[in-house]
């Protein structure tokens, strides 16, 4: 599974799972701007970065792991100060660093111990937001993501009926990251199959899956009809009809009746 594009999406959308995370207000997301930046020197770009409105407040780095990787800390670290000096930003700043499971996070190097025990470094196991009770439909998308394929089914539907409980300006795009999650964790079925265990028509209206679809058929229907007139122009012109009358039948320019006249 993608996780990196849809952590992204996720964060795009409701940065206030953040700090949902972090046991801080949601509301704090309102005063931070979320980005992803490159660090050049690395050809390397974060996660996610929270860069907050105003010089009080602190930058987040955010880092997201679902692989193995024993140098985790050392890349993590060495591309954030590579990052500062690039930037040299006036605010303090945070790591944030998310392992689906603790069997993968590799230990803090003592090196950077001070940061994890001055409460700079706050690591989170998403494998504990599983079994969770929560209103937040962020976490419920990390629960999708995170649960088994024999219990991801309910946790969907539960998500999305937050979603359709909740109407907002964003309900479009995160009922499109849900489809996107359930295409991911259900692999084995079709999109057909799965939009018609998950989804009721009013939600696969607001998707831009399915709004294009709408689009094309439309455009294929527009493209059938005027072809129809067409024919039934050719029709009258071979009766002998003249170029006047058959614009006159069909509503077609004379011009457009010359052209479908010519041989």
């Amino acid at each position: 599974m993608r996780t990196d594009t849809i952590f992204y999406q996720l964060f795009q959308i409701l940065p206030e799972v953040l700090f949902e995370l972090l046991g801080q207000p949601s509301e704090l997301a309102q005063s931070y701007q979320f980005v992803s930046q490159e660090v050049k020197e690395l050809a390397f770009r974060f996660d996610g970065i929270f860069l907050p409105r105003s010089l009080e407040q602190a930058i987040y780095f955010v880092e997201v792991q679902f692989q193995p990787k024993p140098e985790f800390y050392w890349d993590l670290f060495t591309e954030i100060f590579v990052y500062l000096g690039q930037y040299r930003p006036e605010q303090d700043w945070q790591v944030v660093a998310i392992f689906a499971e603790r069997k993968l996070d590799p230990g803090v190097p003592k090196h950077y111990r001070g940061l994890e025990l001055s409460g700079q470094l706050h690591i989170f196991y998403l494998e504990d937001l599983i079994e969770q009770e929560t209103s937040s439909i962020g976490i419920g998308i990390l629960q999708i993501v995170l649960a088994k394929e024999s219990l991801a089914y309910e946790v969907a539907q539960r998500v999305l009926q937050r979603v359709r409980r909740q109407p907002s300006p964003d309900s479009n795009q995160l009922l499109e990251l849900i489809e996107k999650v359930i295409v991911y964790k259900f692999s084995r079925l079709s999109r057909a199959e799965l939009e018609a265990m998950f989804f009721t028509m009013d939600d696969l209206k607001q998707t831009r899956y399915v709004q294009d679809l709408i689009a094309e058929g439309e455009q294929r229907a527009e493209q059938r009809a005027e072809q129809r007139v067409e024919q039934i122009a050719r029709n009258l012109l071979r009766m002998g009809m003249d170029s006047a009358q058959v614009a006159d039948i069909t509503g077609l320019s004379i011009q457009q009746v010359i052209a479908l006249g010519d041989p």
